[in-house]
């Protein structure tokens, strides 16, 4: 008996309470991918500037040999 009166409060939040608690994690979920993104952005503008950098000592060291 006791078991059933469990389930039933398992089971009693209300429809806005269930859509609050949804939305708050979609929320907590959204911040998290943000900062992931700038984080990437970030990596990205670094790679970038290694590969800007690559190229020119590359161009440097060609014109050395000849």
């Amino acid at each position: 008996m006791e078991e059933k009166t469990n389930m039933k409060k398992l089971f009693s939040r209300n429809e806005i309470k269930i859509l609050e608690q949804g939305l708050e994690a979609m929320s907590r979920t959204c911040e998290s991918l943000t900062k992931e993104n700038k984080r990437l952005e970030k990596k990205v503008e670094d790679l970038e500037a290694g590969i800007t950098h690559l190229k020119d000592r590359l161009i440097i060291d060609r014109g050395e040999r000849e």
